[in-house]
């Protein structure tokens, strides 16, 4: 068996695409799901897909909560320090003709806040989910 680098065929892009929806919807091709659990595992679940130490179509599971608590408070990050920081950024650090890096760089600068305290939320909601499943007991 060969690789080879998916970027150099991307004019085939739709009619492999469709391929592939049709052998997955007539059962000639299964994907074969590997999961692995938890926020804290993404970066294992990328180096396995990175060092082909998984077998089938790459996953990690992450609790909802988790995710939406993380796009919350971008997006409320955001709604009122965004277009100032974008104003700042393109004044004073990349030009107003490179507009468009300051908007790039927005959600590198808002998005880290909430992945700095994302183990002390972990931490929270965990101790709230045991002592609500102690209280059901």
């Amino acid at each position: 068996m060969q690789g080879f680098f998916v970027y150099n065929h991307i004019h085939r892009w739709d009619e492999v695409m469709a391929d592939l929806a049709g052998w997955i919807r007539d059962g000639k091709l299964k994907p074969v799901p590997d999961i692995i659990d938890g926020f804290r595992n993404m970066p294992k679940a990328l180096a396995q897909l990175y060092y082909g130490a998984n077998v089938g179509v790459q996953c990690c599971s992450v609790r909802g909560q988790v995710v939406a608590l993380y796009y919350v408070a971008i997006n409320i990050t955001g709604l009122f320090l965004g277009p100032t920081t974008v104003g700042w950024l393109s004044t004073n650090l990349f030009g107003e003709a490179n507009l468009r890096w300051a908007g790039a760089v927005l959600p590198l600068i808002f998005g880290t806040i909430p992945l700095v305290l994302a183990p002390a939320i972990g931490r929270a909601y965990r101790a709230r989910l045991s002592a609500l499943e102690l209280s059901r007991s």
